[in-house]
């Protein structure tokens, strides 16, 4: 699946912003409830940037 030469950042951004059917499959879950579920973990300090 992981066939794009670039970190994962832009990896994942891709995914977000591509395809509803790809960003499915990756995540089992639609684009916008990973981006919710990340939003909420990060306002609860659980998931933080690493750079």
């Amino acid at each position: 699946m992981y066939d794009r030469p670039y970190p994962g950042k832009l990896y994942i951004h891709e995914i977000l912003n591509g395809h509803d059917v790809r960003a499915y499959n990756c995540f089992h879950m639609p684009a916008q409830a990973f981006i919710s579920l990340r939003d909420l973990l990060a306002d609860r300090g659980v998931l933080r940037d690493t750079r």
